[in-house]
């Protein structure tokens, strides 16, 4: 079992300006909304890139999730059955894997 707080975490925008500047912020939030995480609270630098470090963090539990799912080599390797059962469970889990980092580079929030 995880030690951290189980997913889906989800965003919420707090702010689209802050002190003047066009800089936003985000909370991440657990399905209880208990605020997890503030992103971009702090510094401006590099404020083009808060919403998408917001993004990642927010998937952390699903990419936990997917990392840990990933294809061992079957103990049989290399026979024939188990190169194809291996290539179609390598297929799937490289599918889910690119969901998810195509949902963190896609700016869905």
């Amino acid at each position: 079992m995880t030690q951290y707080t189980p997913g889906p975490w989800t965003l919420q925008q707090l702010e689209t300006r802050r002190k003047g500047y066009d800089w936003a912020t985000f909370a991440v939030r657990s399905p209880a909304n208990v605020c997890l995480a503030i992103v971009g609270e702090v510094d401006r630098y590099q404020s083009e890139r808060i919403p998408a470090n917001a993004r990642l963090i927010a998937k952390a539990p699903q990419m936990d999730r997917t990392l840990t799912a990933a294809p061992d080599l079957p103990d049989d390797w290399p026979n024939e059955d188990a190169v194809a059962a291996f290539a179609e469970a390598y297929t799937a889990w490289k599918k889910d894997a690119r969901a998810i980092l195509a949902e963190i580079e896609g700016g869905k929030l």
